[in-house]
């Protein structure tokens, strides 16, 4: 102790408490298997799912899609693997799963049966979580209405997307896109005619496409001698990625917010209290046009405090903020007319 510490004692709190942040980045894979006890483990690279499981478990399997991206997209930073037990169904699987560990943001399991897509995709739908499915199923490029892609989409299921392959029990395909688009900042990237790694290219004809698309069901095949995945919807037939941008606003609004409230003496319901929480909402907004989610022009409404109703604001409820923007989205058609003369 300093001779100054005996006469001027000082204790230094660091005020603003951090949040955490929803990623984005990370998906999980549930599976069946013994291989250790715990319901999660999180990995950062094949070494450690090696160490783990063999080349032949279909958990290994999945992690080899996912991690094995590079070149082709923005590899995933970490993994979560999931253990579903032999007795439970996939989705008490899952809910076990998520409350041991809920940073993940993509599900991808190992089964490839219709029921049990279904059931999981319901479960994922009632969350702010995407799943992704895949089948080769022969009815899906067909007008039949019994595979996968006709059940999901029947019922728009906006927060699952599907793949049709006929490799799709080993390949895994909806794995392989995830690895590589997941890890790009929500807003920046479109996941139609992206190329994956490890991935057996289809051959369809015309009317298989056709059905396919009927059905919200993508696709990967060549085209202009490059193979790419194909369309990059989910099954209500909207991009994966504007749902990725949406939950993004979602999570980083509230966690501005949330950020906000606790490293805050008060904020007081006043105009000046209310321009607090429509800095954070600029933030955001800033940030999500900065990341191509949204284009420039946007705006917020900010209530008056005193057109905020009295039973309102004896509740300390701050009235109601709206912004509006449009979303940038991404260009997947062009037509050009030319006009040429002699």
């Amino acid at each position: 102790m300093s001779d100054l510490d005996s006469i001027i004692r000082i204790t230094l709190t660091r005020a603003s408490q951090p949040v955490a942040t929803a990623s984005f980045q990370i998906p999980l894979i549930l599976a069946t298997f013994t291989n250790f006890e715990e319901r999660t483990r999180i990995y950062t690279d094949m070494q450690g799912v090696a160490a783990d499981f063999d080349s032949t478990d279909n958990v290994y399997k999945i992690a080899t899609k996912l991690f094995g991206q590079s070149g082709v997209g923005a590899v995933p930073p970490s993994i979560v693997v999931g253990r579903k037990d032999a007795l439970e169904s996939w989705v008490e699987a899952l809910d076990a799963v998520t409350e041991d560990n809920d940073s993940w943001y993509l599900l991808i399991a190992e089964t490839h049966v219709a029921a049990d897509q279904e059931a999981l995709s319901d479960a994922i739908g009632a969350v702010r979580k995407i799943y992704g499915v895949s089948t080769s199923d022969t009815v899906a490029p067909t007008t039949g209405t019994t595979d996968i892609g006709a059940i999901l989409s029947a019922k728009s299921a906006g927060r699952t997307y599907g793949v049709y392959l006929p490799t799709a029990n080993s390949d895994y395909p909806e794995a392989a896109w995830a690895g590589a688009q997941l890890a790009y900042t929500p807003g920046s990237n479109d996941w139609d005619f992206k190329r994956v790694n490890g991935v057996t290219v289809s051959k369809l004809s015309a009317t298989a496409k056709t059905n396919l698309r009927e059905k919200n069901l993508n696709f990967y095949t060549e085209i202009g001698g490059v193979n790419i995945m194909q369309d990059g919807n989910m099954f209500d037939g909207l991009p994966i990625d504007e749902q990725i941008v949406i939950d993004w606003l979602y999570a980083r609004l509230q966690e501005g917010i949330y950020f906000r409230l606790i490293n805050s003496l008060k904020i007081p319901m006043t105009n000046p209290g209310l321009a607090i929480i429509e800095n954070e909402i600029r933030t955001v907004l800033s940030q999500a046009e900065a990341n191509g989610a949204i284009d420039r022009g946007w705006n917020v409404s900010v209530p008056d405090v005193l057109s905020i109703p009295e039973n309102l604001r004896a509740q300390r409820t701050a009235g109601v903020f709206v912004f509006r923007a449009r979303l940038a989205g991404s260009i997947r058609k062009v037509e050009i007319e030319g006009y040429l003369s002699v």
